[in-house]
């Protein structure tokens, strides 16, 4: 049960920093392309 819970809290932060770093670059983009 513990390693069960440990694999999908490690998904879990996985998924924030890529969703973090997806985001933050496409705001760069969307303010280099509008500005």
């Amino acid at each position: 049960m513990f390693k069960f819970l440990l694999k999908w809290g490690l998904i879990v932060i996985v998924v924030l920093v890529v969703w973090t770093t997806v985001t933050g670059t496409f705001q760069q983009i969307y303010w280099w392309m509008f500005p």
